[in-house]
Formats: structure tokens, sequence, C-alpha cells
């Protein structure tokens, strides 16, 4: 699972009046992880994906999609 749109994420903080800290306070994430998350250089667990998305008001696949593996055979 990535984020699906950067640049919506941050639309989603701004409306709801919210910094990446305080997002990883909300979700109780470890705020590096949470801004790589954030930034595609990470994967977050579903659970997380989850808590993000209800923090921010939206559905999981508003924000992430699943990404195919890249070394599948």
């Amino acid at each position: 699972m990535v984020v699906a749109n950067k640049s919506e994420i941050k639309i989603l903080l701004i409306r709801k009046g919210l910094t990446v800290t305080d997002l990883s306070k909300k979700i109780h994430s470890d705020l590096p992880y949470l801004s790589q998350v954030l930034n595609g250089k990470r994967n977050p667990s579903p659970k997380l994906a989850k808590r993000i998305a209800d923090t921010l008001g939206v559905e999981i696949t508003d924000i992430f999609t699943i990404e195919a593996n890249k070394e599948a055979n």
C-alpha cells in the first residue's frame, strides 16, 4: 500500500487544520516514519493507513493504493 496522491494528503491536512506533527500525535505514530509514509518512501500497515484515513475523514482508498509486487515472477 502506498500513498496515491501526496498533494491530496497535504490538502486534507490543511482542511483539518493539522500539521504532520499533529497527525503523528493523533494516530500515535512516530513522526519520521509517518513523514516517510506520506512522502511515499515507506509503506504503511493497513492498520496505520486506516488510522490516517479516519483522522483525515476519508476512505483508505481515497489516499492509498495497493502497489503490485514489482519482483513477482
